[in-house]
């Protein structure tokens, strides 16, 4: 007992040591997260809010330097930032949070899960691949297929696939 409660005490010192390095290291780079063009989210790497989404590519955490092909982030997003597991998830017969972008196609488009997720006040949906981004009652699922499109401002949710099938002669 005496031993683990010296090995504790070392570890709590170390441990304030490096969280006030973490501090330092945030606070230098409040400027470039301040001039982020889009949102700035959470790590899937190291959880600090200092992931900056990429202009037309996949993002960077300016943190830790974390720096995953834009559908590997996603799926790294929604396991370590929303904390959902795919294995869970198709277990109890749900669907991946992960769709098709809106504007670039990749299968990278993630719905932020809090306001907390990013330095936003409200949940946004974030394209992981090519830095697109915009409010969550942006997009909608099409209501014949199912994807992702942009939200009707009247009537049905329908995609461009969908509407072209429907005026086929």
């Amino acid at each position: 007992a005496t031993l683990v409660d010296g090995t504790l005490e070392r570890v709590r010192k170390r441990l304030g040591k490096v969280q006030a390095l973490i501090r330092e290291r945030m606070e230098t780079l409040q400027p470039a997260l301040a001039d982020a063009v889009g949102p700035v989210l959470a790590c899937p790497g190291c959880a600090q809010l200092a992931y900056v989404l990429g202009d037309g590519e996949p993002g960077r955490c300016l943190y830790c330097l974390h720096h995953p092909d834009g559908d590997m982030a996603a799926s790294e997003y929604i396991g370590a930032v929303l904390g959902l597991s795919y294995y869970e998830t198709a277990k109890d017969g749900g669907r991946w949070p992960v769709h098709n972008c809106v504007e670039c196609g990749n299968e990278a488009f993630v719905l932020t899960g809090e306001p907390g997720d990013a330095m936003s006040d409200e949940m946004i949906w974030v394209c992981f691949a090519c830095g697109y981004f915009l409010g969550e009652m942006g997009v909608n699922e099409c209501v014949d297929c199912g994807i992702m499109t942009y939200r009707a401002t009247d009537g049905l949710t329908v995609c461009s696939n969908c509407t072209a099938k429907f005026f086929e002669v």
